[in-house]
């Protein structure tokens, strides 16, 4: 049986692949973003034509059922990506490289700070790439996982990140990116994995920080 989960940075429009190197049996979605609060469930097992897509269930509860090409399918890869897919994030896979803590512009960033236990907020020795991490961002101190919810302008200085606990200062082993699954590179060949149709409501015609959970039954 497998099950995996992931993040990832919904779309402002169009269809979307999900490379998790299997058919899943099942999909469920989150839109975690408190303005467009979706969520989007689909299994094999739903085989009504009505159903086959999934289900939409709403902010508030209402649940909608998808049809086909509407919502979420199996997706069988073999693909290879173009340079255009490649811009706009067609095709996600896991982040080949998860640890961003070298990407800024000056020293690699190894050093967490607690400023204000209260507010949960720190700062690490150095400038960090903003366009990999941020809210999202999973850190790593002294061998504890924590979560940024916040970076302002780069990290470096008091009080610029938070994280979801006042994690004590330490040393920083790994800094993720905001999203674990991004753009395919181009020229690569797509493993199997589940696409999402841009009409899908989990989108709702935005970019938000969206979270899935995927695997196969027993």
């Amino acid at each position: 049986m497998n099950r995996i989960s992931g993040t990832f940075n919904t779309p402002a429009s169009g269809d979307l692949y999900i490379c998790i190197g299997f058919l899943p049996d099942w999909v469920k979605i989150w839109n975690t973003e408190t303005t467009n609060e979706e969520v989007q469930f689909w299994s094999k097992n739903f085989r009504s034509s009505e159903m086959i897509g999934g289900q939409d269930i709403d902010d508030d509860g209402t649940i909608s059922p998808v049809t086909v090409g509407a919502g979420i399918a199996p997706y069988r890869g073999g693909h290879t990506v173009t340079a255009a897919e490649a811009t706009a994030g067609t095709y996600l896979v896991a982040d080949p490289s998860p640890d961003k803590r070298a990407l800024g512009t000056g020293v690699a960033i190894n050093k967490w700070t607690l400023d204000t236990a209260a507010s949960l907020t720190g700062h690490w020795n150095d400038v960090c790439n903003t366009t990999y991490v941020g809210e999202g961002s999973r850190i790593k101190i002294d061998g504890v996982w924590y979560t940024v919810t916040a970076v302002t302008s780069n990290g470096e200085a008091a009080n610029e990140v938070t994280l979801n606990e006042a994690a004590p200062s330490g040393v920083i082993e790994m800094l993720t990116g905001m999203y674990d699954y991004i753009a395919a590179a181009a020229g690569k060949v797509t493993p199997k994995g589940f696409f999402i149709d841009a009409t899908a409501e989990v989108f709702n015609a935005t970019t938000d920080l969206s979270f899935f959970e995927a695997g196969t039954y027993a």
